[in-house]
């Protein structure tokens, strides 16, 4: 199936280019388009100077404003580009996550689960996801299912720092992770395609199309389409992302761009394999049973919005957006059965979002300033909870002060925000210190209240969770080697924790019936390096964490590393560079939680706060690694060839209990990208 998806889509491609390449001509300057030959006068006493005929037809200068980001301004927090994503091992965008600092995918095994990213050390209803500035995060769940963000339509991941992460969004969540799309003009029309292949029919097809329609109207899409089959029981995935955008630019200064998302996910929930019944077959994916045969969510995303960005000059930047979001979850739980001991859960949840976002950059040397703004109208129709709408808004700012030609740059920066009725507010400072070229050395600290989730407690609205946050770190860019050194400290006065029924299987029905509050603190050091010599390449995320609060003991490993050494270089008259070695995941000792995936969250304890223990009794789940063998080559600048030879000593382990990981198998990938 996935092999016809294939050809199809690349005929179409190829249908399509040459006569995009036909209209792009059009636009050419044609400097020579009037030659003195075609003149020529055969009397010499007619005879004109060839100068004297030409006509000067100017270029056009015509040049896009593109949205400028949030780490931009502030480099003491950390980036991830497209050529370097492009570099990595990756089946969609939370296996990216593993290389951010403090970053943990948390993989539940079949392809398309709503594995929980974690980042700081903090998960599901504590990290804001953004496109562009606009808030994409599930209203009513406060997270996000990484599958419905397009992977390939990454141009750069930023993520600024955890001190004034709460800032750039109006949940004050900790953690803003946002996602900058791959919008660029180019004078040509430009196309890229890529696809991979894996067993159990999984397979991935990616297109990009980019291009002028009229001199000032730019136009691009790009659609993706993921799937497989069952690997467990009800495992099958079958996923649809689609995005389009036309760029409208009346002047070298003002861009508008109107925008639309749609996604179409669809995966089955197994719930991991069943060890009450086949606790020795785990690792056998025909003969295991799982936890669930009929459990299944289906989630059909639309987004909308209409952006203005305005840049006078390098000291003046605006991006005003409005925006609409619509999002439906249709959750299904034994939806067949007639098996009354079996809990039956039958729900759509839904919400309708009108929003206005504003980021101004003023530059005024030695000064900055950002100003962050944000105002939001949602409507809800959730099944779980009688929450109809509420209005939320948020103002920030971010003043930077830059000494001595940046050697040392202080900063300070507030938020204030309301959620109906309720107000909140926040503040912090942060300071950079450049003592050399290359090396940089950041602190800071912020305190702010956090407002509750209310779909998780309705009887806590006005509530508020009291955050304290310290980090500092090392940071240095030598042509040999790339790393920052990173510690944390972060802690919450009322983390909602989930609880589930000690009277039955977790496992089985793994639905939160309460939340504690609690205080959480967690505190790590992460290591996140890239070191060449001669030829070859060192790269490891490394992060440790001293869990200073029970519960949070048992929701992250104690150490995760991830990376790889890689043998780098340019061969054949530098036609192909190439990347190939041996990928490593190592995962430290971890606790047991079971996920209720209609309100994405974890449960780490039970109704008597006792945490979730293994079948066998088991406190914790010892170390895991994993070995890969990976080769990358970019042939031409024009296409990647990947091949993975993934899980290479078959070892069979989980990452979440009880879902074993892909076994040892070959993934073979294509990406190209060509214009006219």
């Amino acid at each position: 199936m996935m092999i016809k998806k294939i050809f199809l889509i690349l005929l179409l491609i190829l249908f399509y280019s040459p006569i995009y390449s036909q209209t792009d001509s059009s636009f050419v300057v044609l400097n020579d388009s009037l030659q003195v030959d075609s003149l020529k006068v055969v009397s010499d006493t007619l005879k004109v100077a060839a100068d004297s005929l030409k006509i000067s037809i100017p270029r056009d200068t015509l040049r896009p404003v593109y949205y400028k980001g949030f780490v931009e301004a502030h480099p003491q927090g950390h980036t991830i580009s497209k050529y370097n994503i492009d570099r990595k091992d990756y089946r969609f965008t939370g296996d990216i996550m593993n290389s951010l600092p403090f970053g943990y995918h948390a993989d539940l095994g079949s392809v398309g689960n709503p594995s929980e990213v974690y980042l700081y050390g903090l998960g599901f209803n504590n990290i804001s996801y953004q496109e562009n500035g606009i808030e994409i995060t599930n209203r009513f769940q406060n997270a996000l299912d990484l599958n419905l963000i397009q992977s390939e339509s990454i141009d750069i991941i930023e993520l600024p720092t955890l001190t004034s992460g709460f800032i750039y969004n109006n949940r004050s969540n900790p953690v803003t992770l946002n996602i900058i799309t791959r919008n660029r003009v180019t004078s040509r029309p430009y196309s890229r395609m890529k696809f991979y292949q894996a067993p159990e029919n999984e397979g991935l097809i990616n297109g990009q199309f980019s291009g002028y329609i009229f001199r000032r109207i730019n136009v691009s899409f790009g659609f993706t389409n993921q799937s497989t089959d069952a690997r467990y029981k009800n495992s099958e995935l079958s996923n649809w992302l689609f995005n389009t955008s036309i760029r409208y630019m009346p002047s070298n200064q003002l861009n508008i761009i109107a925008a639309y998302s749609h996604s179409k996910l669809n995966v089955d929930l197994n719930g991991g394999v069943d060890m009450s019944s086949t606790p020795d077959l785990i690792y056998n994916n025909v003969q295991a049973d799982v936890n669930f045969l009929d459990r299944y969510n289906k989630t059909s995303r639309h987004n909308l919005s209409l952006t203005s960005i305005f840049e006078i000059d390098s000291t003046s930047y605006s991006n005003l957006s409005v925006y609409y979001q619509y999002n439906l979850n249709e959750f299904r739980q034994n939806e067949l059965t007639n098996d009354t001991t079996e809990l039956k859960i039958i729900n759509n949840n839904s919400y309708k979002t009108f929003g206005v976002n504003l980021h101004q950059r003023i530059i005024i040397n030695p000064l900055s300033l950002d100003i962050i703004g944000n105002y939001e109208y949602t409507n809800f129709d959730v099944a779980y909870n009688q929450i109809e709408d509420y209005a939320t808004w948020s103002l920030s700012g971010k003043l930077n002060w830059n000494i001595l030609s940046g050697m040392a740059v202080p900063s300070v920066f507030v938020k204030t925000s309301g959620m109906d009725d309720n107000s909140f507010f926040g503040y912090g400072a942060e300071l950079v210190v450049n003592p050399t070229e290359g090396l940089s050395i950041h602190a800071g600290i912020s305190k702010y209240d956090k407002p509750l989730n209310r779909f998780l407690n309705i009887d806590l609205i006005n509530e508020k969770n009291d955050v304290t946050i310290v980090e500092a770190g090392i940071k240095s860019h030598l042509p040999f080697m790339k790393a920052s050194l990173k510690y944390f400290s972060i802690e919450q006065s009322s983390y909602q924790f989930g609880r589930l029924s000690e009277s039955i299987d977790f496992f089985r029905q793994p639905e939160i019936i309460d939340y504690n509050l609690s205080i959480f603190k967690r505190n790590g050091v992460n290591l996140n390096m890239e070191l060449k010599f001669w030829k070859f390449l060192l790269q490891t995320n490394s992060s440790v964490y001293f869990n200073e609060s029970a519960l949070s003991a048992y929701s992250i490993p104690a150490q995760t590393s991830f990376g790889g050494l890689y043998y780098v270089d340019t061969l054949f008259n530098n036609n192909l560079d190439l990347k190939t070695g041996i990928n490593y995941k190592f995962f430290g000792e971890r606790g047991f939680g079971a996920y209720d995936f209609q309100r994405l969250q974890a449960a780490y304890s039970l109704a008597n706060n006792e945490p979730i223990t293994g079948i066998n009794a088991e406190k914790l789940i010892g170390n895991s690694y994993q070995f890969d063998l990976y080769v990358a080559g970019t042939i031409r600048k024009n296409a990647i060839v990947y091949i993975v030879f993934e899980n290479l000593l078959n070892t069979g382990y989980f990452v979440v209990p009880y879902y074993p990981v892909q076994p040892q198998g070959l993934r073979i990938g294509v990406a190209w990208e060509f214009f006219d």
